[in-house]
């Protein structure tokens, strides 16, 4: 097939199209930026620089029609956050397009509105209260005790406030805030393909290095009974299509509490890099779960380093180095070795990008993509 993917600055994106051109795809990229991480990419036959969704939605949607039009494509896979937008605007595309409905979505990428939906399906969850003013926030921050607070719409951990001090944060009905109790236990997280409310790909794994309070620097194969059939009710119960990452608290009796969710592509994927199974698991709906037996651990290894900066307990930094040297790193790619160097030019325009936006890096490298709900 010839498929269409859209954000290639994510690794996993790269990864994902590396190994559909390895399958005998062809690859078509479009992305907001011309210096994003994929830019150099062996496995991409074509490159289209497509204008800021956020600015201009229409035209974001032209120029995607043109593309599939132009070249003939079959596929589209939106894989960042732009997946927003293109459910916005999909029924302007001729091509079968791999999301589901921006009603959907926003459910899901909706902090509070995702814990309501989870609550619903009887699925454990913290308690949490979605507020849009100041005096709800700080009564529930008195109630909850020890608490974590988010923006309701938002991503990468931007914001995202725990055991907060004053002053706190103002919500406003259009930036409403979750106010979350913080509970004790393992982070962990999943990533699956799903299909009108099957889970046809799964894989789970716990955060042990981020940077900040962010993204998971490394990403080993966790088999967990009890996330898996977390998330497959949680599918079922919206009938969703598209890829989802979630985040959980397991508690020390091992029952796992969903926090937050991401309805895009996340780094779990990179854990079926072994496995061209999970491709076919885009587009057919009717093959049995699959997950990543046998891969090796993975890593983003600049994040990683960045990550070691922090450790100064001598355990932590024992772990860190037995992670480092079994997992693999992602970027890199003896057949495709470019995008391992072209890196540190992306990460420095998202640097400068956040410098000239007055925004830290983590909201800056979406900024042209983002949605926070705006009708």
């Amino acid at each position: 097939m010839t498929i269409l993917l859209t954000g290639g600055r994510a690794a996993a994106t790269l990864e994902l199209a590396r190994m559909l051109h390895a399958a005998g795809h062809r690859v078509v990229m479009a992305e907001h930026i011309g210096w994003h991480l994929s830019r150099f990419s062996r496995s991409i036959s074509k490159h289209y620089k497509v204008r800021w969704p956020t600015r201009d939605l229409d035209g974001f949607a032209d120029d995607l029609a043109r593309i599939i039009e132009r070249e003939g494509v079959e596929l589209l896979i939106p894989t960042c956050e732009e997946v927003f937008h293109v459910a916005r605007r999909r029924g302007r595309f001729a091509c079968a397009v791999y999301c589901d409905t921006v009603e959907t979505l926003a459910r899901v990428h909706h902090k509070g509105h995702f814990i309501e939906a989870a609550r619903g399906l009887g699925l454990a969850v913290p308690e949490s209260v979605l507020c849009s003013d100041s005096e709800s926030l700080q009564a529930a921050v008195a109630r909850l005790g020890e608490v974590v607070l988010k923006p309701a719409w938002s991503r990468f951990g931007a914001r995202t406030l725990v055991r907060p001090t004053t002053p706190l944060p103002v919500p406003t009905p259009t930036d409403p805030w979750v106010v979350q109790r913080l509970l004790p236990g393992r982070q962990l997280c999943t990533w699956g393909l799903c299909h009108q409310g099957r889970l046809v790909a799964f894989c789970a794994y716990e955060t042990r290095f981020t940077l900040g309070i962010g993204a998971s620097a490394s990403f080993e194969m966790l088999e967990h009974p009890g996330l898996e059939a977390w998330m497959a009710r949680f599918v079922e119960g919206l009938g969703f299509t598209g890829q989802l990452g979630l985040d959980f608290i397991e508690a020390a009796d091992g029952t796992p509490q969903g926090i937050e969710a991401n309805p895009r592509i996340t780094s779990g994927f990179h854990l079926f890099a072994h496995d061209p199974g999970v491709l076919e698991r885009y587009w057919n709906a009717d093959l049995p779960r699959l997950k990543p037996v046998g891969g090796r651990p993975a890593m983003l290894g600049v994040s990683m380093l960045l990550a070691r900066r922090k450790l100064k307990d001598p355990e932590r930094l024992r772990e860190w180095k037995a992670v480092w040297r079994r997992s693999r790193e992602v970027v890199w790619s003896l057949r495709d070795p470019v995008p391992v160097l072209w890196r540190f030019v992306w990460l420095a325009g998202v640097v400068l990008r956040g410098k000239r936006a007055g925004r830290p890096p983590a909201e800056a490298i979406a900024v042209d993509m983002e949605w926070n709900g705006e009708p």
